[in-house]
């Protein structure tokens, strides 16, 4: 049996009903709110008034063409012929009728027509439907899920068009002109029905709330679908069954586990469900199995399925498309071979109704543009609108609080500051927790002995050392730091004295708010972007990863040149895989001549591998001055101290320096790399090995297979506050180099190192 095709508008109506994301679901936030807006009058618009717009732009150019035509053909009536022949046809004189028509054919044909035209306003149903369809295919080759670009087409007579000004090179990509936002999930509507004709259930998966990070800010943790405690809705044959979208709580993360949660939530809820609604017959249909799985199961499954996607937001909606339609006509409507064809009454007849059928397309297309243009208007303010500053913090060091408002003055603060257990456990987790042994002893006055390690620093100008230790706003309450600022101001300019600023937000968002005071003004900007390796790939909905990654970098370089002094420098680090990219939206944004240098880092000597077989170890570092201001880049001399650094060399004579082989600072716990927390077997001679060990899938941990004897020590990557950190270095990493470990007792403690290669200059990795 042939499967029913819809009529050319009804596709039209179910196209504008994706591009206006009306399948999104009803959520209140984000671009969900704005997909909503206007939601009212553009459906209006789908539903009632797409045909009768249609109609009126064509009873509009037919009434001009109606207009035309009796002007026409009250001229046509002054000629002598054609009044002959009308007083001949009143008179039903055939003699005299059948001599002018034969004579005067083209005469009288013309005549006929152009009375025809004035008479008749009717407008042919395949006209209207050529308008549809033409509708429907424009706006999907340039939307896609929200977005509008140049998608991929095939065929060889398939047309694009490039912006092109004559430029010995250009530059262009399919997210050129748009807002990079972020990776998010779409939320879509859900929603099916019993596959039993006789009981006909149609159910909804809906979602009462949704946690989702605003702008592009990385999440703290992964989100989840959990069945919400909204009980589900059975009324007039639809059932409704609420969700949430949200992290976990610590008593589901420890039901779920932690493989497979979203799978392990879905049969949970399955589970509940078949509970509350067992006494409901019109849903027993969900608990059929099929393959093992139930018809429920299947269907949360689906629902659940991870949809992430890069999205943007278009900096000229209405512009692009203006200029795309303005293209699609001049490409797909018009016949050029109409201009070279011979010159008939019907070869005019029909120019004239392609050309009005062009004007009415153009026309509903144009009223389409503009309700998209309005909502992606709205949505870039938005966007490019200065967001509010949620909170400010501010970190001072003792001997700075000191040294402005005296021992004295300081003293109620710092008592305070001794009373914050959460400020005492960050201290004992950046400087150890050997400088306080017993908090319930320590007094001010134990801040100012002298310290034990030098870095901590020295004030030379009293016989005292004091202790660097930072206090951190943030651990307190707001009492507390306008207490502290009200007091440092009334001895310092403190915006002046400050030396350093870290915002935490959305890059684009951080870089804007930083041009009032800055613009111009900064001397050095480092950005180390994604690489858009298999690591950290872009996955755009439609494949275009390397165009998404293009406008990532183009719209924070270009917010990033604004703040670069006229002597300023840019140094982007990359590797191979969007280098290219990165040096031609560096020339577009700067110049070639701006760009002064690629520098090569090796920075895995023993390379990574490929699937191609090579071993990569390098990045490199791009270095382009804001103006033709900079000449050349100067080196800076190496203190006694860095010389003394570098100073060991091994037998064959390379230079090298001990790190601990302990890692920390970001990503540096065993939750975030599992597979680099495991023992380490101490050797005589201050030598290293590796036990014998198979890695648990399962249990995410490596798991001993040989016993060990007495004599031999184990030790784990833990800080000396006891958490639980991470090796440097991978497990094969380890046992193809032993030789390059040594373990040594520091503080009663034994830390392990591994040798660092560096060239003669004492500041690159050689090998």
């Amino acid at each position: 049996m042939s499967k029913l095709v819809k009529a050319p508008l009804d596709q039209l109506k179910d196209f504008l009903n994706k591009l206006f994301q009306f399948e999104s679901q009803d959520l209140d936030f984000g671009v969900y709110k704005i997909l909503h807006y206007k939601r009212k009058e553009i459906k209006k618009f789908i539903d009632e008034l797409l045909v009768d717009k249609v109609k009126e732009e064509l009873t509009i150019l037919t009434e001009e063409e109606v207009k035309k035509a009796k002007k026409e053909l009250k001229e046509l009536e002054e000629n002598s012929v054609i009044k002959e022949w009308l007083k001949a046809k009143k008179e039903k004189d055939k003699e005299t009728l059948e001599f002018l028509e034969k004579k005067f054919e083209k005469d009288i044909e013309l005549y006929n027509e152009t009375k025809a035209a004035a008479e008749s306003a009717d407008v042919s149903i395949e006209t209207q439907n050529q308008i549809y369809n033409h509708l429907t295919l424009f706006f999907s080759r340039y939307y896609d899920k929200g977005d509008f670009i140049s998608k991929r087409r095939f065929g060889k007579n398939e047309k694009y068009v490039v912006p092109y000004n004559g430029e010995e090179t250009h530059f262009y990509w399919a997210n050129h002109d748009q807002y990079y936002i972020k990776s998010s999930e779409h939320f879509q509507k859900y929603s099916f029905t019993s596959p039993k004709p006789s009981d006909p259930l149609k159910v909804h998966f809906k979602l009462t709330e949704a946690q989702v990070e605003q702008g592009n800010v990385k999440e703290d943790e992964n989100k989840y679908f959990v069945l919400s405690e909204k009980e589900p809705e059975l009324e007039n044959n639809e059932l409704s069954i609420f969700f949430e979208y949200r992290a976990l709580t610590e008593d589901e993360k420890k039901e779920v586990g932690t493989q497979n949660k979203q799978e392990k939530l879905n049969e949970s809820a399955s589970v509940k469900l078949q509970k509350k609604l067992s006494k409901k017959p019109a849903a027993a249909f969900l608990w059929e199995k099929k393959d093992d799985e139930t018809y429920l199961l299947k269907k949360l499954n689906h629902y659940t399925r991870k949809n992430n996607y890069d999205f943007f937001i278009h900096k000229n909606l209405k512009g692009f498309l203006g200029r795309e339609l303005d293209f699609y006509i001049k490409s797909e409507l018009i016949n050029v071979d109409d201009l070279y064809v011979q010159e008939t009454e019907t070869h005019f007849s029909r120019v004239k109704h392609n050309l009005k059928s062009i004007k009415v397309f153009k026309n509903v297309a144009d009223t389409i543009i503009e309700f998209l243009a309005q909502i992606e208007d709205f949505q870039k303010k938005l966007w490019e609108k200065k967001k509010f500053v949620l909170s400010t913090e501010w970190i001072i060091t003792i001997d700075k609080l000191t040294g402005w408002l005296g021992e004295k003055e300081a003293e109620p603060i710092l008592k305070e500051v001794l009373k914050n257990k959460i400020q005492l456990e960050e201290w004992k987790e950046l400087f150890g927790e050997e400088i306080f042994e017993d908090w319930k002893k320590l007094k001010i006055d134990n801040l100012y002995t002298i310290a034990e390690q030098g870095e901590l620093g020295k004030d030379d100008s009293e016989e005292k050392v004091w202790k660097k230790l930072p206090v951190d706003t943030v651990h307190f309450d707001d009492d507390f730091k306008w207490n502290l600022l009200n007091k440092l101001s009334d001895k310092i300019d403190i915006e002046e004295n400050s030396d350093g600023l870290v915002i935490h937000s959305d890059n684009f968002y951080g870089l804007k708010l930083l041009y009032d005071k800055y613009n111009s003004r900064i001397k050095s900007i480092y950005l180390d972007p994604p690489y858009n390796t298999s690591a950290s790939e872009i996955n755009y909905k439609n494949g275009f990863k390397d165009s998404s990654w293009c406008s990532l970098i183009e719209n924070r370089i270009e917010v990033g040149k604004l703040l670069g002094a006229e002597d300023g420098m840019h140094c982007i680090t990359i590797d191979d895989v969007e280098l290219k990219n990165l040096k031609q939206i560096l020339e577009e944004q700067f110049s070639k001549d701006l760009i002064h240098a690629t520098v090569v880092i090796r920075n895995n000597p023993s390379g990574r591998s490929t699937v191609t077989g090579f071993s990569i170890n390098h990045e490199y570092a791009l270095f382009v001055s804001n103006t033709d201001k900079v000449k050349e880049v100067g080196k800076l001399p190496h203190t006694e101290e860095q010389k003394k650094r570098y100073t060991e060399r091994d037998k064959n004579g390379k230079m090298f320096e001990w790190e601990n082989l302990r890692r920390n600072g970001p990503e540096s716990n065993r939750e975030d790399r599992p597979k680099q927390y495991f023992p380490i077997l101490l050797k005589n001679d201050n030598k290293i090995a590796l036990p014998k060990m198979e890695w648990n899938e399962t249990k995410e941990i490596w798991e001993i297979t040989t016993k060990q004897t007495d004599k031999e020590k184990l030790i784990y990557p833990l800080h000396p506050n006891g958490k639980e950190k991470v090796w440097r270095y991978s497990h094969d990493n380890i046992e193809n180099e032993p030789d390059r470990f040594k373990w040594e007792i520091v503080n009663d403690r034994v830390e392990i190192y591994r040798k660092k290669y560096l060239n003669e200059e004492g500041l690159l990795p050689r090998t």
